[in-house]
């Protein structure tokens, strides 16, 4: 067990809105670790159900709760929240995942290189009746990661920790309120460009996959997003300086991730279109068209959606033309 007087402080931010049906096991995750030195800060977002209820039940004075003044998105609720913390390190925790004990542990030690402002791990996804590990083949690398994050995004928000002094070196040095869906995206990136990434090779935390996150009105509102995000960096041309294949992916990603949206829900000319004015290449071409084309597309891509969910051998072989940009 790790003594509170020997380790500096992480601040936890555990954003609610109506969490109360897995607010209890996210509180509890948290008190179980064996590192000591936490503070929980809960920020609820005007709930409307029990959830601050069931976080001062709790006798702790570790746990600090706070209420938004009114209902926000979730990007500036994150921003809010961060205002609370006051520990040198910051991890986030959504009402609806969990940590293992041994997470914050095993994760600190990384931040002996005063390099490091960002330490992640492996997570295991959690659906209604099965897991699978982030990390199912091999870990990413480890480093300055700018390049292979906007390559491929690999940060899940129940995994990560950051120094907070390195946030505080950026021009918005906390979640930018602008974002709501891809806000650690687009914190974790920013961070990336100043400091270096480390990995826990070990599953510390469980991130629950359900149907409000898994939606395809949440997959257009992260394109969007996505968009907004490359429009707001180009103008400051040294954000991507040196990146641009990296940022070229990126973009053919989330525009690939769009084209399956369309098809998915009928919209076979908009998908037929975007194609069209996209420059993909090869095989990624040929196989969007043919999805455009074939009958009975949009049942067959949400098919293999449910099965890539459940499947990690075809999971690795769809992950190239299903998988979401953030």
């Amino acid at each position: 067990m790790t003594s509170s007087k020997q380790t500096p402080k992480v601040s936890i931010i555990m954003n609610c809105f109506n969490g109360e049906a897995y607010l209890a096991e996210a509180i509890e995750s948290v008190i179980n670790q064996t590192y000591k030195n936490w503070e929980l800060i809960l920020w609820d977002n005007c709930s409307t159900d029990d959830s601050a209820k069931v976080f001062k039940s709790y006798n702790d004075h570790r746990l600090k709760y706070f209420c938004s003044d009114g209902h926000t998105t979730l990007g500036q609720a994150r921003a809010n929240a961060w205002q609370c913390v006051n520990g040198e390190f910051v991890a986030v925790l959504d009402v609806d995942d969990l940590w293992v004990s041994k997470k914050l542990e095993y994760q600190m030690p990384l931040f002996d290189d005063p390099d490091v402002g960002i330490v992640i791990s492996n997570a295991n996804f959690k659906f209604s009746h099965h897991e699978k590990k982030y990390f199912q083949n091999k870990y990413p690398r480890e480093g300055f990661v700018f390049n292979a994050l906007l390559k491929d995004f690999f940060v899940c928000l129940p995994i990560l920790v950051v120094r907070k002094s390195f946030v505080d070196k950026l021009d918005i040095p906390s979640f930018d309120p602008e974002f709501s869906m891809i806000a650690d995206f687009d914190l974790v990136l920013r961070l990336s460009r100043i400091s270096k990434l480390a990995i826990v090779k070990r599953t510390l935390g469980i991130w629950r996959a359900h149907d409000n996150n898994i939606t395809y009105a949440q997959s257009e509102k992260i394109y969007i997003e996505n968009k907004q995000w490359i429009k707001k960096y180009e103008k400051t041309p040294q954000f991507f300086s040196g990146h641009l294949d990296s940022l070229r992916a990126f973009e053919n990603r989330i525009e690939r991730a769009e084209i399956v949206r369309l098809i998915t829900i009928g919209q076979k000319k908009k998908a037929f279109l975007k194609i069209r004015s996209f420059s993909f290449k090869g095989i990624t071409a040929y196989m969007l068209i043919a999805c455009v084309m074939m009958p009975f597309s949009s049942f067959f891509i949400r098919y293999l959606k449910y099965l890539k969910m459940r499947s990690v051998l075809l999971d690795n072989i769809l992950n190239v033309f299903l998988k979401s940009p953030a």
